[in-house]
């Protein structure tokens, strides 16, 4: 199970893995309580560690994310425009982060 977050957590903020492991316990805990397991395997793991005095991380100003939707709607060509207008819609609604867009890669892509 370390192993698989380990992989599927490379492009994702620290505070959001912390967070999956934590309601990783928290189904184990409940599934000892509900009586379907005996132990709770999961009571182990540990999030990563977070400084508490880190620097929180900052949104996109209005000012910006109105740049990029400007320019995602001003693509000189039809389909290019349709095409990022897309990409940025999915993006923003999908809640992910800068940090996580710029670490985006075309091979990481999984159709299953």
């Amino acid at each position: 199970m370390q192993k698989y977050l380990g992989v599927r957590c490379v492009a994702i903020s620290k505070a959001t893995v912390g967070d999956v492991i934590g309601k990783l316990r928290r189904f184990g805990t409940w599934m000892v309580r509900d009586g379907n397991w005996q132990k709770n395997p999961l009571a182990w793991m540990r999030g990563p560690k977070i400084h508490p005095y880190a620097k929180a991380p900052q949104r996109i100003g209005r000012e910006v994310m109105t740049r990029l939707w400007e320019g995602a709607a001003t693509t000189k060509s039809s389909y290019g425009q349709k095409r990022w207008l897309c990409v940025l819609s999915l993006l923003y609604g999908l809640g992910l982060r800068r940090g996580e867009v710029a670490r985006l890669n075309v091979s990481d892509w999984q159709t299953e």
